[in-house]
């Protein structure tokens, strides 16, 4: 099978980053100067900022947030989908917070279960938040200062009794009973602060975490090294489970859906931080298609989906709650497995907490 065509709508500036804060590609002297002068700013200003908060809060329910140290793409998401739902398996009644990226409002925004699931929820909520409305029935609330979310969030659902944050490792003013750092295949890149690195926050801080989880591919050596050997190591499972049509819900195996596309022109989008997962997915189903990436939480034009010249479009959960229907589109329905070993050792710290 031949390799895709690309097409790649990310800047330019964006696609050189990425390479050299993963692949180790050289930039311009002047230019890696400059971004090892801003590193140096970043780790002064982080230096300076109030200590990370690891209690409860006794008026609010217990946060256990899911984040990672380089900057997107490690697949928190998934794993808080997860995370809810084994948490609801457990007897919990569980809510979720977020920043809710490429939300149009500045607000705090609520969802409730019962809610219409409009094509204005992504705008409303955001991306991310609104792909979790649609696969979890728990109340999800987004804003920029999550404490001011959790306390909105509890005001309006006092039932809730623990609640996930997708993402927040960063946000120091949210307390936390249990921090969960997700991490993929690229690691810790090269290991450098923003800019010139790809991390959020230098990686001693490692050390306050409570649990690591691999969502794709092998534990490379910086990763080994720099994490404590103290520090429990899960594998999270990814299973492709089918592809759902957007329009009628109908559902077709990866036989199915490369045997009814056999001679069609399709097209993978996807709008994410690290989209070589998703192809890679659909390269191993052995399905031909032409490869097209946006920015991540990419705001789409109204009419991107009408425009797009395919008889086939497979996409992600994330991408497509931000399109009108369309019968041509297929999203890659996936799960995510995490070990029980860490879905009993957060109920254990919850269960602490509330006997605290």
């Amino acid at each position: 099978m031949s390799p895709p065509t690309t097409r790649d709508m990310r800047p330019y500036w964006q696609r050189l980053l990425l390479n050299y804060w993963y692949n180790n590609r050289p930039l311009f002297f002047p230019i890696r100067l400059l971004v090892h002068a801003l590193e140096k700013v970043t780790s002064w200003w982080i230096k300076r900022q109030p200590m990370i908060i690891r209690e409860r809060d006794t008026d609010l329910p217990p946060v256990i947030v899911v984040g990672n140290f380089i900057v997107g793409g490690a697949g928190k998401t998934p794993v808080v989908r997860h995370l809810v739902d084994k948490l609801k398996t457990k007897g919990f009644k569980p809510g979720v917070i977020s920043r809710g990226y490429g939300r149009s409002a500045s607000d705090i925004g609520i969802f409730s279960p019962g809610q219409s699931d409009s094509a204005s929820l992504a705008s409303r909520i955001g991306d991310e938040p609104a792909w979790l409305a649609q696969a979890l029935d728990c109340p999800i609330a987004v804003g920029a200062d999550r404490t001011a979310v959790l306390k909105a969030l509890h005001d309006l659902h006092p039932e809730i009794d623990v609640v996930v944050s997708d993402d927040g490792m960063q946000h120091r003013a949210l307390k936390r009973v249990f921090e969960i750092a997700v991490c993929d295949e690229r690691g810790f890149g090269n290991g450098f602060l923003l800019p010139a690195g790809p991390l959020r926050e230098p990686m001693r801080e490692c050390n306050r975490v409570d649990a690591f989880v691999l969502t794709n591919g092998e534990w490379d050596r910086r990763l080994l090294s720099e994490v404590s050997v103290r520090k429990p190591l899960y594998r999270a499972l990814l299973t492709f489970r089918d592809w759902r049509n957007v329009e009628t819900g109908e559902r077709l195996s990866p036989a199915e859906g490369a045997a009814r596309w056999a001679g069609q022109k399709i097209i993978a989008v996807a709008g994410l931080a690290n989209p070589a997962k998703f192809f890679r997915l659909i390269d191993a189903q052995g399905i031909p298609h032409e490869t097209l990436v946006v920015p991540d939480h990419y705001q789409y034009p109204p009419d991107f989906v009408q425009k797009l010249d395919a008889q086939v479009i497979l996409t992600t959960g994330k991408d497509a709650v931000k399109w009108l229907n369309d019968r041509r589109v297929w999203i890659a329905e996936v799960e995510f497995d995490i070990p029980d070993e860490l879905i009993n050792a957060v109920e254990d710290t919850i269960r602490g907490s509330e006997n605290a």
